[in-house]
């Protein structure tokens, strides 16, 4: 029964596959159609798909912590789970007890308003009255390459240059040696 149930899933993916615009050429990029492939399917995103996304990121662990799960890079929070507190605007908190509401740290207030501005029915205004810039989203109303994005670049936000270097590979690569024959350049006279 399960393998029934297995190949009839896989055949209504090829069927999607095949319709992709991309399916066309030779070799179309997988990433691109899977997540092509999850949007026609009406994917949800959950904490198990940022946890994974938060997983591949440099430094990064994940902590229960009262109001729910929630990621730190080298101690800073980056990325959590709401939790419909008292302190939280009626409006806010009755959308954040219905559904899964995850909050993320921006680089700025502009960055958190741009959102809110883009997607109202996604991005919630602010939730909390502390200071740092952020922005809480509706888990159901985010695409998977949207979570990345806003995952990343919260972790971004908050992780060390190093981390960050060691994200990007752009770590500093050393000089390699001069050749043998090159002459050394003659020591600074004293002034």
């Amino acid at each position: 029964m399960r393998a029934a149930s297995t190949a009839e899933g896989s055949d209504a993916i090829r069927s999607l596959y095949r319709s992709h615009p991309a399916a066309a050429r030779a070799d179309p990029h997988p990433v691109a159609l899977l997540s092509w492939v999850r949007r026609r399917v009406g994917f949800v995103a959950d904490l198990d798909d940022l946890r994974r996304i938060a997983s591949a990121l440099p430094g990064s662990e994940e902590r229960d912590t009262t109001g729910g799960t929630a990621w730190f890079v080298r101690g800073k929070l980056y990325a959590w789970e709401c939790h419909p507190w008292p302190s939280i605007p009626p409006d806010i908190r009755a959308v954040i007890s219905a559904e899964l509401v995850v909050g993320v740290k921006v680089a700025d207030r502009l960055d958190a308003l741009a959102l809110v501005e883009m997607a109202p029915e996604v991005f919630l205004r602010t939730t909390t009255t502390w200071g740092e810039p952020k922005v809480a989203f509706r888990m159901r109303g985010i695409d998977p390459d949207h979570l990345t994005e806003l995952v990343t670049e919260a972790w971004r936000v908050q992780a060390p240059k190093y981390l960050r270097a060691e994200r990007d590979d752009t770590a500093p690569v050393s000089r390699p040696d001069p050749p043998a024959e090159a002459t050394p350049p003659s020591p600074r006279s004293p002034s």
